[in-house]
């Protein structure tokens, strides 16, 4: 006589494998009569990929996630994945001085819809979206920007290909606005001065005549007189040589100093990140500074908000309130980079209570020179 599967398999022991999948009734839902579940769809190749290389990894500490994308991404490999291909893309825009205000506001726009998400597929159609946008964003023109520039550059290094040279600027004299470093014509319009304060390099073709001339010339650096024009956003190319002078690199930036009591530019530095914290704590404050230091038209301070009458915040009545309720609010440590604009100063990042190192990328992130960020350990 021929047993049904199930009480073959009591009698057996569940030794076969049949049995392991009849001894397996699919789950209730309370309420609901119970169904077959249908099969698990197959693993895409990046989350197995990611699966089996090891635990869940994005590109954020997935131990501070609190929002509902954070998590979402923290549990899922190929999310994490997308969180990490987002992050590249973010990287090299940062490399190549793309990340304006309008670029920033965008990301956290799109932080705020992908933690508005209340599904998984949600969350990986917001990733997908901004990922191809920020790549679209690599490729595009700077419509804001001149298409062409006439001047003089001062090349840095040189860095060569199989097709391409690359005549490289001094990243901190750029950050500066320096026109030592880039003299161009009608540097008054704004259009082309954002056109010049976003090139980091010239491409020239390795093996015309100026790529052959270049590469003889600018070995430790030198000075370029020609027309160049931007190809795509952030990469411009070297269209016309008149001239060039070796030997002509800036300069190494001077070392960062320590901003003291009594000296002219502290006063102007602390005005400046009193009023963004001000309004930022709801309040008028003062600060407790730990360190002040300055580097070529760049600031970092580490300070301690304090009230106007000199006690100390209560942050359960400022926007960081949830924050101190779940104990990720590390005290009222607060860090800040400012940049000189002019003869006033400009408070570019700054963090409250920070958890971890959050200023480590700073000096990537803006142009900022990394001595002047660096917070000696106690």
């Amino acid at each position: 006589m021929r047993l049904p599967t199930a009480l073959l398999c009591l009698s057996l022991l569940a030794a076969l494998p049949a049995c392991e999948r009849a001894a397996a009734p699919a789950a209730e839902t309370p309420g609901t009569a119970a169904k077959t579940a249908p099969a698990a769809p197959p693993a895409t190749a990046p989350a197995a990929a990611v699966a089996a290389a090891g635990p869940i990894r994005a590109s954020f500490d997935c131990a501070a996630a609190r929002s509902y994308g954070e998590t979402t991404v923290c549990a899922d490999a190929a999310l994490a994945a997308k969180d990490r291909d987002l992050a590249a893309a973010w990287r090299d825009l940062s490399e190549r001085g793309l990340l304006d205000a309008a670029v920033r506001n965008a990301q956290r726009r799109w932080r705020s819809e992908r933690d508005a998400c209340t599904s998984p597929a949600c969350v990986g159609a917001a990733y997908d979206r901004r990922l191809q946008a920020l790549r679209d964003l690599a490729l595009q023109p700077d419509g804001d920007a001149a298409h062409r520039l006439d001047g003089r550059f001062v090349v840095e290094s040189v860095g060569t290909g199989a097709d391409w040279i690359e005549l490289r600027f001094n990243a901190v004299d750029l950050a500066m606005e320096n026109e030592r470093v880039i003299q161009v014509g009608d540097r008054n319009d704004p259009k082309v001065e954002r056109a010049a304060g976003s090139i980091m390099n010239l491409q020239v073709q390795a093996r015309s005549a100026e790529g052959k001339r270049l590469l003889a010339a600018c070995a430790t650096g030198c000075t370029v007189e020609g027309t160049v024009e931007q190809a795509t956003r952030g990469e411009w190319v070297l269209t016309q040589l008149r001239d060039v002078a070796a030997g002509a690199a800036p300069s190494a930036a001077a070392a960062p100093i320590e901003v003291g009591i009594g000296d002219p530019r502290r006063a102007p530095l602390l005005a400046a990140l009193k009023a963004v914290l001000a309004k930022d704590l709801g309040q008028p404050v003062t600060l407790r500074v730990d360190l002040l230091r300055e580097q070529d038209g760049w600031a970092f301070a580490s300070v301690r908000p304090r009230t106007a009458d000199g006690k100390p915040i209560d942050f359960l009545r400022t926007r960081y309130a949830e924050r101190q309720r779940d104990g990720v609010l590390d005290g009222d440590g607060t860090y800040a980079l400012l940049s000189r604009r002019g003869s006033a100063w400009k408070v570019v990042q700054f963090d409250v209570g920070p958890t971890d190192v959050a200023w480590a990328a700073w000096p990537e992130e803006f142009g900022a020179p990394a001595a002047v960020v660096q917070v000696a350990a106690d």
